[in-house]
């Protein structure tokens, strides 16, 4: 909540693409329709992706508890879908918080 200003699910997305990116994984959010990509790629296993997926499950039924979350994991990628709808940018909080400023 501190660092992003809140505790929402685009500012919990953006946390994790900030920790992926400082870590040294490899992340990418497409979108296709109203469907929302989560690809992470990384070099720790697949207990590293199996912590992944759970935690990406928690964040996200936190805030859409009836959202169905469809994952493909492997031991170096973890790909989440989810229908988050076409308005869904969890950039768009930064863009917020300038003007506010």
């Amino acid at each position: 909540m501190f660092i992003k200003g809140g505790y929402d699910l685009k500012r919990c997305v953006e946390a994790l693409e900030d920790y992926m990116r400082a870590s040294g994984m490899n992340s990418d959010h497409r979108v296709e329709g109203d469907v929302h990509i989560f690809l992470i790629q990384h070099e720790l296993g697949l207990k590293w992706s199996v912590f992944t997926e759970q935690l990406l499950t928690q964040v996200f039924h936190s805030f859409l508890p009836d959202k169905e979350l469809r994952f493909q994991t492997t031991e170096t990628i973890v790909i989440l879908s989810v229908s988050l709808g076409f308005d869904f940018n969890e950039h768009d909080i930064i863009i917020e918080i300038q003007f506010i400023l």
